[in-house]
């Protein structure tokens, strides 16, 4: 490591008497810089002592706590060129783009039939079943989700013991990828879909009454 930029007493040896000393298990090695961790003596010029450290860029030039340095697009770059940061930077995104667009289809549909069924006139406890369809929509959502934390636990969880006495089988929903997305889509729509049942509601109400009015006249 080029410590040449670093004052003298940061980096020299101690060999018999007292002074500062940089062990080479001290060395943190970065993406960005490098940590150096200093020795338990006192510097007589920087007066630092343990636990501080500091913290040194690439070129080996000391950052001190608090800089800013303008970087321009590097990021946005890296995004793009850097393999170890494109590949989980496109994963992230196309998962981000494929819960939001499953989210929104899903829960509208779900919303749609719902408020289709419950239009039928000859269903009894119409307004009952109703009620409870829009009972989530009531509820926070921090408590639905603290609520499903406890139901989807893989060990203890509600979800899971009932799947393994009927089906025998129990997802793993935390310790799967896979299982910890359908988890979360499940949970979102279960938020999402009463207010796109209100919304289909209205828009069937509107329908049927102009619908009526047409015949009339």
């Amino acid at each position: 490591m080029d410590t040449s930029s670093l004052p003298s007493e940061w980096t020299n040896a101690r060999k018999g008497g007292a002074g500062p000393i940089l062990l080479p298990e001290q060395n943190l090695e970065t993406k960005s810089g490098r940590f150096l961790y200093q020795s338990e003596d006192q510097f007589p010029r920087s007066g630092l002592t343990l636990p501080e450290a500091i913290f040194v860029d690439e070129k080996g030039e000391q950052i001190e706590i608090g800089s800013a340095r303008f970087t321009g697009l590097d990021n946005y770059i890296k995004i793009v060129t850097d393999p170890e940061i494109q590949l989980p930077f496109v994963r992230i995104f196309l998962w981000t783009v494929a819960f939001s667009a499953i989210s929104a289809a899903g829960a509208f549909a779900i919303g749609m039939v719902l408020a289709v069924i419950l239009e039928w006139k000859e269903m009894r406890l119409r307004k009952v079943y109703r009620t409870l369809l829009i009972l989530p929509y009531a509820v926070p959502a921090v408590l639905s989700i603290l609520i499903f934390k406890g139901l989807f636990n893989q060990e203890f969880g509600a979800v899971n013991e009932f799947l393994h006495a009927v089906f025998r089988f129990a997802p793993q929903w935390e310790t799967n990828p896979w299982g910890a997305r359908a988890m979360v889509l499940l949970v979102n729509l279960w938020l999402g879909y009463p207010y796109m049942m209100l919304i289909c509601t209205g828009m069937l109400q509107i329908d049927s009454e102009q619908h009526l009015r047409g015949q009339r006249h």
